[in-house]
């Protein structure tokens, strides 16, 4: 039994892989092992929420989200899951 594809949902400790040096730094040789083992990567799933009050972490959830997505292009991954989370209660989402 094999498989030929992977997802990823965070990296180790961090729930962020776009904070990982695999991921980052030494993404090309991230890809290379991948390339050599035939494994493709079929997605990345992040957890950038988008409905929050506070701009500044609205802020820091966009930059996630962004750096993701480069991250994605660069690996060619053709599909990034974001768990953008619930409207806050008493908000809809044209009031954050």
């Amino acid at each position: 039994m094999g498989f030929n594809k992977v997802k990823f949902r965070g990296l180790l400790e961090d729930l962020d892989i776009s904070r990982r040096p695999e991921i980052t730094t030494e993404i090309n040789k991230t890809k290379k092992l991948f390339a050599d083992y035939g494994i493709a990567i079929s997605g990345i799933s992040i957890s950038a929420r988008f409905a929050v009050i506070d701009p500044e972490e609205r802020k820091k959830q966009f930059d996630e989200a962004k750096r993701n997505v480069a991250i994605a292009a660069e690996l060619d991954v053709p599909i990034l899951r974001i768990f953008g989370s619930r409207v806050p209660g008493g908000r809809t989402i044209n009031t954050i």
